[in-house]
């Protein structure tokens, strides 16, 4: 909950826009060489910012959760930070789908399938952030294996420097968009109290769950809208497009609202399910 979104943030901070324009700039790239140095750049940048962020969010975390589970939460806010290490960013700009296969799904995986005997065996919570901390970093360090035939890149101050500056005002953009997603639970825990904290949690997993409706939609009629074979009829597309997606605006607004609770106090407890005035919040959001 609270450790978990406050790592989101952290990880959002340390990514520094690479998840945006890491893929283009590897795309554009003239050859291996450009791309090497692409990653070696973004590695640095990335893991300074993992450090100093992670760091800071996870004393944030410990602040805000009761004192047993302190431990458990920084580690938690580490791991999750780690997340800005991926490289389906680089994937994608190669076009090597089996680059996320092998850097990034199996060391997570791998690490997740072992966490969860030692969680059994010893019965410590610390286990799996430990594990899923190591697997986001595993990927990223085999990559650069492969490319430098060493698990650090060179580091060259200068350019990545320049990488600050280069996507400042990508990782500004990104950060303040994915910022307000993730701080009402951190928020709702240090002013409002454990409680008000866990209810907001329920709320918030069936909303983002909800949004993905908006994505597959939205990404479903972007090449019907958008194709350049078929320029005719697109004004006509477009208000389709708008129309669909007021409908779902309206009836999923509507769901969330009227069987949030209703599931929420099923999967969670009474205890953990806030009153439909949250919902309502959320539903009138997510229209």
């Amino acid at each position: 909950g609270t450790a978990q979104a406050v790592g989101t943030v952290c990880a959002i901070v340390a990514g520094f826009g690479w998840n945006i324009s890491g893929g283009a700039r590897i795309a554009l790239s003239a050859d291996d060489a450009a791309r090497r140095q692409i990653f070696g750049d973004s590695f640095w940048c990335r893991g300074l910012l993992v450090v100093a962020a992670g760091s800071v969010g996870a004393a944030l975390s410990s602040v805000l959760v009761p004192a047993e589970f302190r431990l458990v939460a920084a580690l938690v806010t580490l791991a999750t930070t780690a997340a800005a290490m991926t490289v389906v960013w680089y994937a994608v700009g190669v076009g090597n789908a089996r680059v996320v296969l092998l850097f990034e799904t199996l060391p997570v995986s791998i690490s997740v399938a072992l966490a969860i005997p030692l969680l059994l065996l010893t019965e410590q919570l610390l286990w799996y952030p430990i594990l899923t901390l190591i697997g986001f970093l595993t990927g990223p360090l085999l990559l650069s294996l492969r490319l430098y035939r060493r698990p650090l890149p060179p580091f060259a101050g200068r350019r990545i420097l320049r990488a600050y500056r280069a996507n400042l005002s990508v990782a500004a953009a990104e950060t303040i968009g994915g910022s307000y997603t993730s701080a009402p639970i951190p928020l709702a825990q240090g002013i409002l109290g454990a409680t008000a904290s866990g209810q907001a949690t329920s709320a918030d997993k069936f909303f983002r769950i909800a949004l993905f409706a908006v994505t597959v939609l939205s990404n479903t009629l972007q090449k019907w809208v958008l194709e350049v074979s078929y320029a005719h009829g697109r004004l006509r597309r477009h208000f389709v497009a708008f129309g669909l997606h007021a409908a779902l605006a309206l009836i999923g607004g509507a769901a969330l609202t009227v069987l949030g609770p209703v599931f929420s106090s099923l999967l969670f407890g009474e205890k953990a399910t806030p009153e439909i005035a949250v919902f309502l919040g959320f539903g009138a959001t997510f229209a």
